[in-house]
């Protein structure tokens, strides 16, 4: 009876892991982005997050530069900027509440709306709500 429900979790996981895959590879289509470009993930630390992280990086290695930057709760938005000035993303992923929070306050602070990158944001509690102000997110695009 175990081995089926840790069999189902591990099923459940995968599932989740490959919608997440399609939904990068939907939006890298959308916002243009080639092998050449940066895809930044700002994201938790802890288990789950890093194997997302590596699911996302082993499936998209051939595909997109792919790079991370660890937030915690003492980070600042300026983490953010200074990681969006640094690596020019096309896209960016925010993995946790923490992430997303820190990622509209930047946004808030972005003058020019043509410099505002998009974003996809998952592993948050109540995403749909948590990403309500934030432009460009690919919620606002499916």
């Amino acid at each position: 009876m175990e081995m089926k429900k840790l069999s189902a979790r591990k099923i459940g996981s995968d599932l989740h892991m490959k919608l997440v895959m399609l939904m990068v590879i939907i939006a890298a289509g959308i916002f243009s982005v080639a092998a050449e470009d940066v895809v930044l993930t700002f994201r938790g630390e802890g288990k789950d997050f890093d194997d997302a992280y590596r699911g996302l990086k082993g499936e998209l290695q051939d595909e997109v530069e792919l790079k991370e930057v660890l937030i915690d709760k003492k980070s600042t938005v300026s983490v953010i900027a200074d990681a969006m000035e640094k690596n020019s993303p096309k896209l960016v992923i925010l993995m946790d509440n923490q992430s997303i929070g820190l990622y509209r306050k930047y946004q808030a602070g972005v003058k020019d709306e043509s410099g505002i990158v998009p974003s996809i944001s998952l592993m948050a509690v109540i995403v749909k709500s948590a990403i309500k102000d934030i432009k460009k997110s690919i919620r606002n695009f499916v």
